[in-house]
């Protein structure tokens, strides 16, 4: 039996402190470190459970990344976002549908999205039409009847944000020599 208490709420000054530290293990490319960094949290407080998410795609689990998105954006038995959240755990769910290979998802939810000039809409949007413009005839003619082809949509960036590049001071790292920093670790 574990000892660890399972808690819904997290002192804001000690989940600013926790996030900053995950960020900072991000950066460095410390994606499994900065994981179970949050899994020893065993908080369900919805920024943790947005970094877990991110943590988990960067470390190639995006079929976990997307269950945990998807429990955290889209109401129990429905088919629609929440439109409540903060936008980043929609777009991190969107992210999480491309990189698990359900782009038709991907489409469904940015399409859902009012935030289209948001740099994080924006730039999935980009990735998602240069993905398109990609596909074989064939392929194409299938993505437009809805089918989903369950192919992975190329990112030039890292995925997921732990925080909304427009309201934090903090800036992510950009990438480097134009490719993704991820994944350094292994999964664990």
């Amino acid at each position: 039996m574990s000892n660890r208490i399972h808690t819904t709420e997290t002192h804001p000054h000690h989940l600013e402190q926790l996030l900053e530290r995950v960020m900072q293990l991000a950066d460095e490319a410390r994606y499994v470190e900065a994981f179970r960094l949050l899994d020893a949290e065993q908080s369900f407080v919805p920024e943790i459970r947005n970094a877990r998410g991110v943590c988990l795609m960067r470390t190639h689990r995006y079929r976990d990344a997307l269950e945990l998105f998807k429990s955290l954006v889209i109401p129990h038995n429905c088919t629609w976002l929440k439109q409540d959240l903060p936008l980043i755990y929609r777009t991190n769910l969107i992210t999480a549908f491309m990189l698990a290979k359900l782009p038709q998802g991907a489409n469904a939810a940015l399409m859902e999205t009012r935030e289209v000039d948001h740099p994080s809409v924006v730039r999935l949007r980009r990735a998602l039409d240069e993905w398109v413009k990609r596909l074989p005839w064939s392929k194409w003619l299938q993505w437009k009847y809805g089918l989903d082809l369950e192919e992975q949509v190329t990112l030039d960036f890292d995925p997921g944000d732990f925080v909304d590049p427009l309201t934090s001071p903090r800036k992510p790292k950009p990438v480097e020599n134009g490719k993704p920093r991820w994944p350094i670790q292994p999964a664990a």
